[in-house]
């Protein structure tokens, strides 16, 4: 036998999430990207339009996935957009804009990406748990921070290159990282003496300590952000996208969560129809 919830789930299809609210499964397993979007090189993509006369996607353009429109019509004309490269994201979901942005990936990715960002389009219209960003977590300025002092580290870098004939950067954060004095070779040593030497060498060595917490400052936010009850939501639903429903096998979905309820963060925003 199962837990209460699970059984409840086998005999009516209804699940708790951890927000305390009911949940019903659409599968979706039958969905599918549109064959009409560009393709390049194995990869698919959402094309910005530049010109006004140039089609502008939606959901419904994008993603086929007929049981989902059935159960929310209004998603259908959620407008699509491509995402730049360079930022690192799949994808996102902005409700203040009622829009979704995909970028350029392979069509099973692109397919998961879909899948995951109109989860938290659901979540959105329903007044569930929702999703959010790193940002959250991180002070106001906490990018252009980083990059300024990427920067004086390269501007420090260089002027050390200048000075201290081989200078290695990756020798010297080694052996500063981990208090080495010696490696066993004469040149990496004499680099290292020239470089404890050189009036920099203490702004260099608190630099590169600004930049370690830093680091450790955004993998804090990413491990908050991944506890976010939407987020870990929506990653169920890539996770069970190729689900096919009954009669097929099923699984109790809160048992397939990557964080445990007691562990995820209840984040509400307005209730809004995207």
């Amino acid at each position: 036998a199962g837990t209460r919830g699970e059984d409840i789930w086998h005999q009516t299809g209804w699940f708790q999430a951890p927000d305390a609210g009911w949940r019903f499964e659409i599968p979706d397993g039958w969905a599918n990207l549109s064959p009409n979007l560009p393709k390049s090189g194995g990869n698919v993509s959402i094309e910005q339009p530049f010109w006004p006369f140039q089609q502008k996607l939606t959901l419904g353009d994008t993603l086929n996935h007929e049981a989902l429109y059935q159960a929310y019509p209004q998603l259908k004309d959620i407008p699509v957009r491509g995402l730049e490269g360079g930022t690192g994201l799949a994808g996102g979901f902005d409700p203040k804009a009622r829009q979704m942005s995909l970028a350029t990936n392979t069509p099973s990715g692109m397919r998961d990406t879909a899948l995951h960002e109109t989860q938290h389009a659901v979540q959105h219209i329903e007044g569930m748990a929702e999703g959010g960003s790193p940002a959250l977590y991180l002070p106001a300025g906490f990018h252009d921070m980083a990059t300024e002092v990427a920067d004086r580290g390269k501007r420090l870098e260089a002027q050390l290159a200048k000075d201290i004939p081989g200078f290695d950067p990756a020798e010297v954060k080694l052996r500063l990282h981990f208090g080495i004095t010696s490696s066993g070779s004469q040149a990496e040593d004499a680099m290292f003496a020239a470089f404890e030497r050189h009036p920099a060498a203490a702004a260099y060595q608190e630099l590169l300590d600004r930049q370690r917490a830093l680091i450790r400052q955004y993998h804090d936010a990413i491990d908050e952000y991944k506890r976010l009850a939407g987020e870990t939501e929506a990653r169920l639903v890539e996770h069970r996208s190729n689900n096919l429903g009954p009669p097929m096998p099923q699984s109790y979905p809160p048992s397939e969560y990557d964080v445990p309820p007691a562990m995820q963060t209840i984040r509400r925003t307005t209730k809004g129809q995207p």
